[in-house]
């Protein structure tokens, strides 16, 4: 029992590591240091994670084939950016950390992009495909554990946009890991996904930074749209990457701090979509 107490209290100190230099290297005008610092931290706190994780199923680390490697993130990078093209079509002003900061050039944008494409995904995909995913699945079943690692992960990303981004990656990610898939996978997917704001800014699609998420299309009609797109892909997906039948019940041992930790992350999301809904004009 204590053990479960003390996952739970890590995986909350992890979520908060990440969340705040997240947010504020994405929402604010940090300087070099400030990034520097925040990633530094991120990536000690993301190798221990690793290196622990490393010792007990060292099958989450083998290597990945090319096909494998390339073909994950074609199914994830959309999933993930449909949901998001919902959310910013249903919120008029869904501002969020898929905004780069304004006015940015290359000397502030390239130390954010490392922290942001390299160090996040691999503490991310660490502590949510990794530790999680694996308690979840040895307390709760496989199904479950799938699920429920990625609600966890959405709404530890709060803001209301990119949490659905966050929830359409994270069950393809996690139902890849749970049939057999490599962590190296998920990383890299992860990568690109994070990756995509910075290549639009480069290829200069939204030059001035917030474009990209403070000028979303406001049609009714593209909000179902992207929003069935995205459930499509992921219903495909499931139907090609099948679980093994499983009825194992939650377990009563974790059902509190589960509650706790998941009331936790939905009041933070509902706080931000509160806020979203009251900045809109």
């Amino acid at each position: 029992m204590y053990l479960l107490w003390l996952f739970y209290l890590a995986a909350a100190a992890g979520t908060l590591l990440w969340l705040i230099p997240c947010q504020v290297g994405f929402c604010g005008e940090v300087g070099f240091l400030e990034q520097m610092g925040a990633g530094t931290g991120l990536l000690v706190f993301g190798l221990v994670l690793m290196r622990g994780l490393y010792r007990q199923e060292p099958r989450l680390f083998r290597r990945p084939g090319l096909r494998e490697l390339l073909g994950l993130p074609l199914w994830s990078v959309p999933v993930s950016w449909c949901l998001a093209g919902a959310a910013f079509a249903w919120l008029p002003r869904a501002e969020g950390n898929l905004a780069l900061p304004s006015g940015a050039g290359w000397g502030e944008l390239l130390p954010l992009w490392v922290v942001v494409a390299l160090v996040v995904p691999l503490a991310e995909e660490t502590l949510f495909r990794g530790w999680m995913l694996r308690a979840f699945r040895h307390n709760d079943g496989v199904r479950a554990a799938v699920w429920l690692s990625a609600w966890v992960f959405a709404l530890a990303h709060v803001l209301p946009a990119v949490v659905l981004y966050a929830l359409g990656a994270g069950l393809i990610w996690g139902r890849y890991i749970a049939r057999g898939g490599s962590l190296w996978t998920t990383i890299f997917a992860h990568a690109l996904g994070n990756s995509l704001p910075f290549a639009l800014w480069a290829l200069g699609v939204s030059r001035d930074g917030g474009a990209l998420a403070e000028t979303p299309s406001s049609d009714p009609i593209a909000a179902p749209f992207f929003l069935g797109v995205g459930l499509l892909l992921t219903y495909f997906f499931f139907r090609r990457n099948p679980l093994p039948s499983d009825k194992t019940p939650l377990g009563s041992e974790r059902s509190l701090p589960l509650l706790l930790t998941l009331v936790g992350l939905g009041l933070a999301f509902a706080w931000a979509l509160i806020e979203t809904y009251q900045a809109s004009p």
